[in-house]
């Protein structure tokens, strides 16, 4: 068996500047000294996002000035387009409603689909990037957030464990307890996320679609050849 990646445009997502989080912020109605939590997810029940809701109610009382970005919208199947015999599904008024319950309502801001122009923006003004999916492929996003530099968590599933290890810290799913703690940790100490950051930019310069590309064109060489 040979299992080759799908690329990840590290050159497009590890570039950065300066004024991209001041940018972020002005649009938002952030400061520039907002600890950002960053994830980016279609509003799926698969996705676990009410685990990261509730890991973050314990980071923002530990961390005040902490914020978490959700980045993406409902998708098709959630709206009832695709199968108009099955229910409609609000998965973002859920998620809402659960903030407002914990307390963090002020603290989540759900800004909804961005183009690739504009996630970038949003990897490099974040210090954090968490997934806390139940189930999972490559996580692409993931790839992009860890070219930006960004520190991950991620759950522990066997696909992200083997793609991201070494740059990213792992949790059971449903663990928002310890969740919360390796966000604390990352936020509160810098070398951590340094070096985790820059794990991830030295792997993911191995998914450029450039050696993607090279790595298809040997196996169907080799397959030729027999």
């Amino acid at each position: 068996i040979h299992v080759i990646p799908i690329p990840i445009d590290y050159d497009f997502f590890a570039q950065s500047a300066e004024e991209w989080k001041t940018e972020i912020c002005g649009k938002y109605g952030l400061n520039t000294t907002d600890r950002l939590i960053l994830s980016v997810a279609n509003l799926r029940p698969v996705k676990n996002l009410k685990t990261l809701l509730r890991s973050f109610a314990i980071v923002k009382a530990k961390i005040p000035s902490s914020k978490l970005i959700i980045v993406g919208g409902e998708p098709v199947s959630n709206l009832g387009l695709l199968s108009p015999t099955k229910p409609r599904l609000n998965h973002s008024l859920e998620l809402t409603k659960l903030a407002s319950s914990l307390g963090i309502k002020n603290g989540v801001l759900f800004v909804g689909y961005q183009n690739a122009e504009e996630l970038r923006k949003f990897y490099a003004a974040s210090e954090v990037f968490c997934m806390p999916s139940r189930v999972e492929g490559q996580l692409l996003v993931a790839g992009e957030a860890a070219s930006a530099g960004l520190p991950l968590i991620l759950s522990n599933l066997e696909t992200l464990t083997e793609t991201y290890q070494g740059c990213a810290l792992f949790h059971e799913p449903m663990d928002y307890g310890k969740l919360a703690i390796h966000i604390i940790d990352v936020l509160e100490n810098p070398k951590l996320g340094k070096n985790l950051g820059s794990a991830g930019r030295a792997k993911m310069q191995n998914y450029r679609p450039t050696i993607i590309h090279a790595k298809l064109k040997r196996l169907y060489e080799n397959l030729l050849s027999h």
